[in-house]
C-alpha cells in the first residue's frame, strides 16, 4: 500500500475531527437525536449526547474504501422522521429545498470534510437527487462515495445511482457496502440478530474504541464476519491503523 493512501485518510481524519468540535451544541444534538425523542430534552442530556455522536464520522468507512476493501461509502446521518418537539431552523433552511436539520449538517461535513479531499478521478461523489429507498431508510439526498476502478462500481451506479430505480434490497446494499451479514428476512430470525462493530483505539485516549463501522449478522454467519474483520484488520495494519471487532 502507498503511503499515499495513509496520507490521504490522516487528512480526512484531521479534518473530521476539526469539524466535529466546532459543531454548535444545538447541530450536535440533532445529530444524536432518535426517533420518538424530544430534541429539547435530549439537549439537558450533555453525556447522552457526547457518547452517540463520538462513533458518527465517516473516516473508518472512507479507509476501507481506500484500501480497496469495499467499493462505496454511503455519507447519510439519518433524517428527522419521528422526532418530537423539533424546530427547524429557519434562517438556515430559508433557501434550502430540505427541511431536514440532519440533512443541512451532512452537507456541511461534506463540503467541508469530503470534498477538500477528492483530488483523483478514481473517486466520484454523488448525492443521490431521486426517490430511492431501503427496506430499512429512505436514502434520497444521502451521498455516494464509490471507486470507479471496482470491480462493483457498475452496480453503485446501477442501484443506486439510477433514476429509474425507486427501490433497493437490503442484499444489494450488503454487497455494494461490502456487510457481511445480513438483517432478519423473517420474524423467526428476529432472535438470531447480532450487532457487529469494528473499532480503533485513539493513540491518545485511554477509553474505549471508536467504532467506525456497524451492521447486523445473524448469528450463524459470525464465522464469514470473523473472516471479514480478519481481512480488513490484515490490511488497515498497512495503513497504521489497529482494527479490534466486538459483537453482541
Amino acid at each position: 500500500m502507498s503511503s499515499r493512501v495513509a496520507l490521504d485518510w490522516s487528512d480526512l481524519w484531521d479534518r473530521e475531527r476539526a469539524w466535529f468540535a466546532a459543531l454548535s451544541p444545538t447541530y450536535r444534538t440533532y445529530l444524536a437525536v432518535e426517533p420518538g425523542e424530544d430534541v429539547r430534552r435530549l439537549q439537558q442530556e450533555t453525556d447522552t449526547v457526547a457518547y452517540r455522536t463520538r462513533d458518527l464520522g465517516f473516516w473508518g468507512e472512507i479507509l476501507f474504501l481506500a484500501l480497496e476493501l469495499k467499493p462505496c461509502v454511503l455519507l447519510w446521518f439519518g433524517d428527522d422522521t419521528g422526532v418530537t418537539g423539533i424546530e427547524v431552523c429557519e434562517a438556515r433552511c430559508a433557501s434550502s429545498p430540505r427541511s431536514w436539520v440532519k440533512q443541512i449538517v451532512l452537507d456541511d461535513y461534506v463540503a467541508r470534510v469530503i470534498r477538500p479531499g477528492l483530488d483523483s478521478d478514481r473517486y466520484a461523489l454523488v448525492q443521490i437527487d431521486h426517490t430511492l429507498a431501503s427496506p430499512e431508510m429512505d436514502l434520497r439526498d444521502a451521498y455516494v462515495l464509490y471507486d470507479r476502478t471496482h470491480a462493483a462500481a457498475a452496480t453503485v451506479e446501477d442501484y443506486l445511482l439510477n433514476p429509474k430505480r425507486t427501490a433497493v434490497d437490503e442484499s444489494v446494499l450488503q454487497t455494494v457496502l461490502d456487510y457481511p451479514g445480513s438483517l432478519p428476512s423473517n420474524p423467526a430470525q428476529v432472535s438470531q440478530l447480532v450487532e457487529v462493530a469494528y473499532g480503533v483505539v485513539d493513540s491518545d485516549s485511554n477509553v474505549s474504541p471508536r467504532w467506525v463501522t456497524s451492521f447486523g449478522a445473524l448469528r450463524q454467519q459470525l464465522p464469514a464476519v470473523r473472516q471479514h474483520f480478519s481481512r480488513y484488520q490484515t490490511a488497515c495494519r498497512q495503513a497504521g491503523v489497529d482494527l479490534r471487532l466486538a459483537y453482541g
